[in-house]
């Protein structure tokens, strides 16, 4: 059972996935977090970036102004995005290394087919050549007495009988050859959908990654006494989604080795760590 039919049967008749649920005990852990790192001044604020008529009483860093503040929060809701996306991006391999003896079976089953088509197509061609005068007018030990005519008529029957084989052959090797392309294209078509799902769920999964973040920077934001700071200095986490989830649907998804999958994170692609 694939796993977007949702028990529907088909997958054009299958329910969207559903967002995934952001419960009220994660909300309150979020907005308690933001809450209590902004009262505690985390993240600190060098001087360089507190205006005159801010807060003296308040300590500040003496650290260099970093490209992007960052909190222990943060890179907490980050390993848990990474975590999550690795897990689909295993189970897509998972289900691919299980479509793979499969498909494999269905490649040498084409590759058999096409050499059986071009024998085929090749005995159809010899078949089709019309016979000479010169074998036409062949006479066997038997055929002595008969007259030209029969003779004539006999060597075209065996012709037209060698002629109708080869055609039969033709068409059985066309019907198995369409039959087994067909069935390459809907192992490959599964493992299509499949990795859509997977990137979904990944799209999704980010979705509800980023929202967190925010309600926790909304609050952090709120009890910081530089909170004005800091609210413009919260920068995306790089690459939103790994690349095997954002390219083209049309892009190799085989399970053979001549079309292998990217990795899930290339070291130039991959978040920096909050």
């Amino acid at each position: 059972m694939w796993p977007f039919t949702r028990g529907r049967g088909h997958p054009w008749t299958a329910t969207p996935a559903r967002p995934i649920r952001y419960s009220l005990f994660q909300r309150v852990a979020d907005w308690r977090t933001g809450r209590r790192d902004g009262r505690n001044g985390i993240p600190a604020v060098p001087p360089e970036l507190i205006s005159a008529n801010a807060r003296p009483d308040f300590p500040v860093s003496d650290a260099p102004i970093p490209p992007a503040f960052r909190t222990s929060r943060l890179a907490e809701l980050a390993e848990q995005y990474h975590g999550c996306v690795e897990d689909e991006y295993a189970r897509f391999q998972r289900y691919r290394a299980e479509q793979a003896e499969e498909h494999n079976t269905a490649v040498a089953r084409v590759e058999v087919a096409d050499d059986e088509l071009e024998q085929a197509r090749s005995a159809y061609a010899a078949a089709s050549t019309p016979l000479p005068d010169e074998r036409l007018k062949t006479r066997r030990i038997t055929e002595g007495q008969l007259p030209d005519v029969h003779v004539r008529q006999r060597r075209t029957g065996a012709h037209d009988r060698v002629l109708a084989a080869a055609r039969e052959r033709l068409d059985t090797a066309t019907k198995e050859y369409h039959g087994a392309t067909a069935a390459l294209r809907t192992i490959d078509m599964r493992i299509d959908k499949r990795r859509e799902w997977a990137a979904g769920q990944s799209r999704r999964l980010r979705r509800h990654e980023q929202r967190r973040k925010q309600v926790y920077w909304q609050y952090l934001v709120r009890w910081h006494p530089y909170g004005d700071v800091l609210n413009g200095r919260l920068e995306p986490a790089g690459q939103e989604l790994p690349d095997w989830a954002t390219k083209d649907p049309s892009s190799p998804t085989r399970p053979d080795g001549d079309h292998p999958l990217p990795d899930l994170w290339t070291a130039a692609e991959r978040p920096p760590r909050w």
